[in-house]
């Protein structure tokens, strides 16, 4: 009986499991399409500034701070820099931020929570813009961002154990490194902690 239950658990898993992928796999080949689109506006800075970047340093015709310039060169180091591979570097992180959703969904709500977010960042016009738009925010930022709030529901929905406290402390700061404007995640935070805190009290009010 114990060997049938266990068995069950793990074709559940597996077959849960094919569907997580089945949906990477659909929004790879959605973006794909448009991987050597031609580059636009501002875009063409990126491809510019890649010609003569220095790692880890500050960008000329990119005034950011160093994570994500320091990414694309990489890229453009081992693959040359040309339409696909700049656009690679988006696409890449955008897959990234789905898998992250997809676990702090699954880990907050349910797994109908999490396939459902997913699904639709997978056919979303924005998301897709995102993970081919030769920049850092809509892929990048929103992954380092995504990490960042699941280290943070670790620590405080979770374990309260420290790692996570540190955790977060570490991806504030590769966020604050990968462009200045990610300080919003301690308004983000700060918003999230008085709301909990007012939950908790409200709760107590009831029960007397």
């Amino acid at each position: 009986m114990g060997l049938h239950a266990a068995h069950l658990q793990w074709v559940v898993f597996d077959k849960m499991k094919k569907y997580l992928i089945l949906i990477l796999i659909v929004a790879f080949f959605i973006r794909l399409i448009g991987i050597n689109t031609v580059i636009y506006g501002d875009e063409a800075y990126w491809s510019i500034e890649m010609q003569n970047y220095h790692y880890l340093s500050l960008g000329k015709l990119i005034p950011h701070p160093p994570v994500s310039l320091t990414f694309y060169k990489l890229f453009t180091d081992i693959f040359g820099i040309k339409t696909y591979v700049l656009r690679l570097v988006p696409l890449i992180f955008g897959l990234a931020t789905i898998l992250i959703v997809y676990i702090i969904s699954k880990k907050h709500y349910n797994k109908k929570a999490a396939y459902i977010s997913i699904g639709l960042m997978a056919l979303s016009f924005w998301h897709i813009l995102a993970s081919l738009q030769i920049d850092m925010d809509g892929s990048i930022l929103s992954f380092i961002f995504a990490l960042n709030i699941l280290a943070y529901l670790n620590y405080t929905e979770r374990s309260k154990k420290k790692k996570w406290l540190i955790t977060t402390g570490l991806l504030f700061g590769i966020a604050l490194l990968t462009k200045i404007s990610a300080i919003m995640l301690v308004l983000i935070f700060g918003i999230y902690a008085i709301t909990k805190k007012n939950q908790k009290c409200y709760s107590q009010f009831k029960k007397k």
